[in-house]
């Protein structure tokens, strides 16, 4: 049931993906929802596991990521917002360079 699968959940699903790689095919598009509706709920559970998700490898002094809060940051532009708009072909205007 789509109800079922919440942030702890999707927080999980993205640290394994996080953890096996590459980080350019993770799109963030987890979830199980089959309607616009559910798609929209998902919406704020998705975008906050993906910081508990990064909130877990920036305590982790094994990680990578160990106290990197600018890596954490860029990693979220790119799985929230580089890696969707690249994976299903959205011209949002995306730029290498910091405006």
């Amino acid at each position: 049931m789509w109800h079922f699968f919440r942030r702890h959940k999707i927080a999980h699903m993205i640290r394994d993906q996080i953890s096996m790689g590459p980080i350019s095919s993770i799109a963030c598009g987890f979830t199980d929802a089959r309607y616009v509706e559910m798609m929209v709920a998902k919406y704020r559970s998705v975008r906050f596991a993906v910081a508990d998700a990064l909130y877990c490898f920036v305590l982790d002094p094994d990680s990578s990521l160990y106290n990197n809060f600018e890596a954490a940051a860029e990693l979220v532009q790119e799985l929230l917002l580089k890696n969707p708009a690249s994976v299903h072909h959205i011209p949002i205007g995306l730029t290498d360079s910091a405006d």
